[in-house]
C-alpha cells in the first residue's frame, strides 16, 4: 500500500497538521511512501506539479493501491480521476473536508464515488456519503482526527482553586468566527490565530500565533480552569452560516488540539461531534454561547472532564485513531 505525501509548504494552519501527521502516521504504520509536492500556488506551479504527477500515476498498474488526502487543489483531483480510470489502480481516500457541505456551489466529483474505500470524519458523513451512493463497506468511520505531539509532553493542569476560562484557537477571521466579534462573555477567553481583524470583548484576551507542532503555549494558561471552546459561524445563539453548518458533518481539527494537550472540550450540541464529547465525558455541549455563563459558574464536573480528555490525548498522540481506521481500510 502507497500513501500519497502532497505536502509542498510548511504551515501553522489545522489543513496542513492534518496532513503532515496523516503522513507520519502512514510512517509509523509501513505504508510505503510517495511524495510529490503538489503546488498550490501559481501558474507554473501547478503545470509542472501536474506533469510530475501525472507520470508517476501513469506508472501504476492494477496491482497498485494508492492511498491520497482528499480534496487536493485543481487540476489535481481530475488528473487522479482521469488517469485512475486508464490505468486502474486502486485508489483509496484519506478525507479532510468535503467542500460542498461547507456551502461551496461546486458539486463532488467523481472521485469518491470511483474509490476503492474512504476514510470518513464520522457517522453524519458516513450517511451523507452513503445517501449519494457510496456503498457502506467502502467506508471506515475514523471518529476524530490524530493529533500527534511528543508522547511525553506535559498535560493541562490548572491550579486546583483557579477560575474557568475558555480557549479559542484557529481562524479567527470574521468571515469564520463572526460570533466572536459580537459576544460579550462574562468571564475570560484567550484567543490564538491568525486574522483577528477587529475590536472584541474586553474580557477576550489575544495570545498570538503558536507552532501547530507545538501548541505548548495554550498550557501556561494553567491560571484557569480551561475548555477549548468549538464553535463557528456568525452567532452566539447557534452555530449559523456556511462554516457553523459545516460542523454538524465534519471533525474539526482545533478539537483534537485541545484534547490531545489534555484540555476538555465545549462543542454546538447540534455538531458532528457533540455524541462524541457527551458520550467520553471530555466536555459538554451546548445550543447557545449565552448558556457558558451558567455552566462555568457551577461546573463540579471540571476534573472528570479533564481526566477523560487526558485519556484521549494519549490516543491522539500516537495516532492511534487513523492507524486503527488504515487497518480497517486495508
Amino acid at each position: 500500500m502507497i500513501f500519497f505525501n502532497d505536502l509542498s509548504l510548511i504551515g501553522n494552519h489545522a489543513g496542513f497538521k492534518a496532513k503532515y501527521d496523516a503522513l507520519k502516521i502512514a510512517e509509523k504504520n509501513n505504508l510505503d511512501i510517495k511524495t510529490i509536492p503538489l503546488s498550490i500556488k501559481g501558474f507554473w506551479g501547478r503545470i509542472i506539479s501536474s506533469i510530475r504527477l501525472s507520470m508517476y500515476l501513469l506508472s501504476l498498474s492494477s496491482r497498485d493501491r494508492i492511498i491520497f488526502n482528499y480534496p487536493l487543489a485543481k487540476p489535481y483531483n481530475f488528473i487522479i480521476l482521469v488517469i485512475m480510470r486508464l490505468r486502474n489502480f486502486k485508489s483509496y481516500f484519506l478525507v479532510h473536508d468535503v467542500d460542498s457541505l461547507r456551502g461551496h456551489e461546486q458539486k463532488r466529483n467523481n472521485l469518491l464515488t470511483c474509490a476503492q474505500g474512504l476514510i470518513v470524519h464520522n457517522e453524519r458523513m458516513f450517511d451523507l456519503l452513503l445517501q449519494e451512493g457510496i456503498e457502506p463497506q467502502r467506508m471506515v468511520n475514523l471518529g476524530i482526527f490524530d493529533y500527534l505531539i511528543p508522547e511525553d509532553d506535559a498535560y493541562f493542569s490548572p491550579k486546583t482553586d483557579s477560575n474557568c476560562a475558555v480557549v479559542v484557537a484557529g481562524n479567527l477571521s470574521p468571515v469564520k468566527a463572526r460570533y466572536l466579534y459580537d459576544w460579550n462573555p462574562n468571564f475570560n477567553v484567550f484567543l490564538f490565530g491568525i486574522n483577528l481583524s477587529a475590536k472584541v470583548s474586553k474580557m477576550m484576551s489575544y495570545r498570538g500565533v503558536f507552532d501547530s507542532n507545538d501548541p505548548s503555549e495554550l498550557l501556561k494558561l494553567d491560571d484557569y480552569k480551561c475548555y477549548g471552546l468549538v464553535w463557528d459561524g456568525d452567532s452566539v445563539d447557534t452555530c449559523s452560516g456556511n462554516y457553523g453548518e459545516y460542523l454538524r458533518f465534519n471533525n474539526p481539527h482545533k478539537l483534537s488540539l485541545y484534547l490531545t494537550l489534555g484540555i476538555p472540550v465545549i462543542v454546538w450540541k447540534e455538531s458532528a461531534l457533540s455524541s462524541y464529547v457527551e458520550l467520553n465525558n471530555c466536555g459538554f455541549s451546548i445550543s447557545s454561547l449565552n448558556e457558558l455563563d451558567f455552566i462555568l459558574n457551577d461546573n463540579k464536573e471540571y476534573y472528570k472532564h479533564i481526566m477523560s480528555a487526558k485519556n484521549i490525548g494519549r490516543k491522539l498522540r500516537v495516532g492511534d485513531y487513523l492507524s486503527e481506521s488504515l487497518k480497517k481500510l486495508i
